[in-house]
C-alpha cells in the first residue's frame, strides 16, 4: 500500500503541473514497482511456507493444509498488489467512484457473501473443497485487478 500511496501523490503532482505524460508515467511505474514487491513476498511465501507454518502448530495435518494455503496466497499477493497500486494510482487521477463500486462489488457480493456460504455450508465445502475455493478467490482477485489498469492507461479525456 505504501507503494500506491506514493504514486497517488506523484500522480496528483504531475497532473497539478500538467504534465500528463509524465503522470502515466508514474502510473506505470507505481504498478511495476509494486508487482516486483508482490513477487518478492510470493517467492518468500513459497519458499518459507512450512516454516512460516511450523510457527504456529506441529500437528503434521494441519501443517500440510497450511503450507498449501500459503501457496494460494503467494499467487493471490500478485493480483492484490496490483489492484491495490491501481486504485491508488486512480486516486491521483480523482477517479474515485469506479474504484469503490467495483470494490463493494467485489468485497461484498463477491467476497464477503460467498465467504459466509463457503464457510457456513459444511456440505457445500466438502463437494468443493479448499483448493477451489482459493481458486475462485484468485480468480475474483485477477478480474479486479485487471479493471483498474483500463481505468487508468485508456481514458479519452487527455488526461493520458
Amino acid at each position: 500500500q505504501s507503494v500506491g500511496a506514493a504514486g497517488t501523490v506523484r500522480v496528483g503532482y504531475s497532473l497539478g503541473r500538467g504534465e500528463y505524460v509524465r503522470a502515466r508515467y508514474v502510473a506505470g511505474v507505481s504498478l511495476v514497482l509494486g508487482l516486483l514487491l508482490a513477487v518478492l513476498t510470493a517467492l518468500l511465501l513459497v519458499l518459507f511456507r512450512h516454516p512460516l507454518a511450523g510457527m504456529y502448530t506441529d500437528d503434521a495435518g494441519v501443517l500440510a493444509i497450511a503450507a498449501t494455503v500459503l501457496l494460494f496466497a503467494a499467487v493471490f499477493q500478485l493480483a492484490d498488489a496490483t489492484q491495490c497500486v491501481a486504485s491508488y494510482a486512480l486516486r491521483g487521477y480523482k477517479i474515485t467512484r469506479v474504484p469503490m463500486l467495483i470494490h463493494a462489488v467485489a468485497f461484498w457480493g463477491f467476497g464477503l457473501l460467498p465467504g459466509l456460504l463457503l464457510g457456513c455450508l459444511t456440505l457445500f465445502r466438502r463437494i468443493i473443497g479448499l483448493q477451489a475455493i482459493f481458486d475462485l478467490c484468485e480468480r475474483l482477485a485477477w478480474l479486479r485487478s485487471g479493471l483498474y489498469p483500463f481505468s487508468v492507461f485508456f481514458r479519452d479525456d487527455g488526461l493520458c
